[in-house]
């Protein structure tokens, strides 16, 4: 079976010696064609793509990479703010306390969270902070016993 290809319009390119590639509208549908000549079969290749064949592609490919890419840095962002915020909130009230009395002379002991290095600075806050008051008359605010 033959098919005519005369009215292709990379056809009527080649006629007029135009070769490449170009993006045009074929039978109403939005295309990507290409042209060659071989001149040693005397033949001129024309080839087209659907516009939509090569946007489905590139949104494909934008859903891997934002699958294998852009979820994962999200999540480790997420997991990198809690752990910062689980870090700095011991240390944010101990730096509080100690503010405080540096500041105004106002003693009360920290909640101790944990088992780390900050907790251990808690610790050794609050058995100063209970040394200091019994050794001054200051009314004293509930507080925790340090571990």
């Amino acid at each position: 079976r033959s098919l005519d290809l005369s009215g292709h319009p990379l056809v009527r390119d080649a006629a007029n010696g135009i070769w490449g590639i170009k993006h045009t509208k074929i039978n109403n549908r939005r295309t990507y064609a290409a042209s060659a000549k071989i001149p040693s079969a005397n033949w001129t290749v024309v080839v087209d793509v659907p516009e939509n064949y090569i946007a489905g592609e590139v949104s494909s490919l934008t859903n891997i990479f934002f699958l294998f890419t852009a979820a994962p840095l999200i999540f480790l962002l997420l997991i990198i703010i809690t752990v910062t915020s689980r870090m700095t909130g011991p240390l944010s009230r101990l730096t509080r306390a100690l503010t405080n009395y540096g500041d105004i002379g106002e003693v009360e002991q920290v909640e101790v969270h944990g088992n780390n290095e900050i907790a251990d600075a808690t610790n050794a806050f609050n058995k100063m902070v209970l040394g200091v008051t019994s050794h001054l008359i200051i009314p004293q605010t509930p507080s925790f016993k340090p571990q």
